[in-house]
């Protein structure tokens, strides 16, 4: 997981500061909004952030993780890795979140799926992060960014 963390810093500091216009929805008030293979909220092909939640970068100094736990191996990766022998398993699942002023995740959703249960595990302990906020000019801004966590099994 200490890779998560490098990733964390790294997806924020390359990613560009602006604070984004309203998010267009064009989705009916029918539809429901998109999931994963197990439940879990998938992000929508919008790349527009919320008003107000800026990206790191350009005077946006990124958020630092104070608590970051461990996503567990997931049941059904597990019976996957035994039934198909396979020696070595590693998965990648992609959370997108916000963080808010007060270090808190807001707003997630898995931007890229790892499957066999996987990405529920992954929002779960991304879920369970706390940060040092983002600042802009000293103060705490929100930001969106995005946190990789690894899954590896021998």
């Amino acid at each position: 997981m200490k890779s998560a963390f490098l990733l964390l810093i790294l997806l924020a500091v390359f990613s560009t500061a602006a604070p984004q216009q309203p998010a267009q929805s064009s989705a009916s008030p029918d539809e429901k909004p998109p999931t994963t293979a197990d439940g879990t909220p998938a992000c929508s092909t919008s790349k527009s952030l919320p008003p107000g939640v800026y990206r790191v970068g350009g005077g946006v100094t990124p958020p630092t993780p104070r608590h970051t736990p461990e996503a567990t191996f997931s049941d059904e990766a597990r019976k996957y890795y035994k039934q198909q022998h396979i020696k070595f398993f590693d998965g990648k699942s992609v959370v997108q979140l916000t963080v808010d002023e007060h270090g808190m995740p807001q707003d997630m959703c898995v931007l890229k799926e790892a499957g066999y249960g996987l990405d529920k595990k992954a929002f779960q302990a991304v879920a369970k992060y706390r940060f040092a906020p983002a600042t802009m000019n000293g103060s705490p801004v929100p930001v969106r960014l995005s946190v990789e966590v690894d899954f590896k099994l021998q």
